[in-house]
This record gives structure tokens, C-alpha cells and sequence, in this order.
């Protein structure tokens, strides 16, 4: 057995007295991590290493310690990222969000003008749906004074069957003889959702 290393050095309470702690004692003897050679010691103090059994060493302890810091720090590293990620998502999605309401605004303002337009021509205002680029616009004009109009225009924004944006605006407007705009004022009362 001389040469071989032990892994293992098991002492009996006796042997070492009042220098180990507690924590220390297995199956009755206190252990201690070692690597003496076997027989170097007294023989009543030293066990021989058995297969497979051993304490682990200050640096498998380290290592294990590594491991465990950097799971935490994966950890860490991920939530921030998520956290990250979310906040460029809601801010994408409200990027596009602004983008169709003012498409859908700027429809509801052309058909406002396509209206202005046809009045101060002795037209009739435009009925039913006006495509335009990737939207449509409808608008209502209503007659509530001679040469006075209340014009409500609503532009659309689809993305094939679904609704993407609507903006609906509303205006008065007063024609002058001879077709000239002589006063036109949005109205509260709009929608723009």
C-alpha cells in the first residue's frame, strides 16, 4: 500500500481531541480531506481510500461555485434581455400604430377636400367609398343653411378584411356665390381612435 494516495483520512475523535468541529464527523470518526500517502501514518490513524469515495477538493468546491454564479448571472442576463426585447416591441408596435392613425387622418382629410372641391364647383358633394393609395374615405355632406354644408369625412385604413386605422373628422363650410370657400372650420366631435 506504500506509494498509493489516500482520498480520504478518517481520525478517530480520540486521536485529534477538541480541534475538529461537529460538522466534521462521519459515521462516527472525524474526516479530513488528504493527500498523505497510505501507511505513512500510524496505522490506527490512516484508512486506506476505497473506490469511488472521496471528499470533494477546495477546487471541485470552486468550481461548483462558478458554475453556480454564472447560472445566476445567465439568469440576470436573460430577464434584462426579455425586459429589453418587450420595450422595443411596444415601442415598434406604437410606432406603427401612430403611422395608420395618420394615414387614416390624412384620408379623412382628402375626402374633406374632395368635398370642399365639389361644392365650390356647384357639384354635389362625393357618395359612398373613395380608394385611395392602401385606404378609402366616405364623407357625408348635409346641407344645413343655404351655402352652408356640415361635411363629415371618415377615412379608413385596411389590411385586407381587418380594420387597421379609422379617423373620422368633421367640418362646416360656407360658399360664397360664385364658388369660393368663404369660411371652413373643423368641428369637435372627430374621432380618432
Amino acid at each position: 500500500m506504500r506509494g498509493v494516495h489516500a482520498s480520504i483520512v478518517a481520525v478517530s475523535p480520540e486521536k485529534m481531541g477538541p480541534r475538529l468541529r461537529g460538522d466534521d464527523r462521519v459515521g462516527g470518526l472525524f474526516v479530513l480531506a488528504s493527500d498523505v500517502p497510505v501507511g505513512v501514518l500510524h496505522p490506527n490513524l490512516v484508512i486506506p481510500a476505497q473506490a469511488g469515495t472521496h471528499l470533494p477538493s477546495r477546487r471541485h468546491a470552486q468550481r461548483g461555485a462558478a458554475m453556480l454564479l454564472a447560472i445566476v448571472l445567465l439568469a440576470i442576463t436573460g430577464l434584462m434581455s426579455a425586459g429589453i426585447w418587450q420595450a422595443m416591441h411596444r415601442e415598434t408596435s406604437e410606432h406603427y400604430r401612430a403611422e395608420r392613425q395618420a394615414a387614416a387622418h390624412h384620408l379623412a382629410e382628402a375626402g374633406l377636400e374632395h368635398a370642399l372641391h365639389a361644392l365650390s364647383r356647384g357639384l354635389p358633394a362625393p357618395e359612398g367609398e373613395h380608394a385611395l393609395g392602401k385606404g378609402h374615405y366616405t364623407v357625408v355632406a348635409a346641407q344645413t343653411a343655404p351655402a352652408i354644408y356640415r361635411l363629415e369625412s371618415q377615412g379608413l385604413l385596411r389590411d385586407g378584411p381587418m380594420l387597421r386605422a379609422r379617423v373620422v373628422l368633421r367640418a362646416e363650410a360656407r360658399i360664397a356665390p360664385g364658388g369660393a370657400i368663404a369660411s371652413y372650420t373643423l368641428l369637435p366631435g372627430g374621432t380618432t381612435p
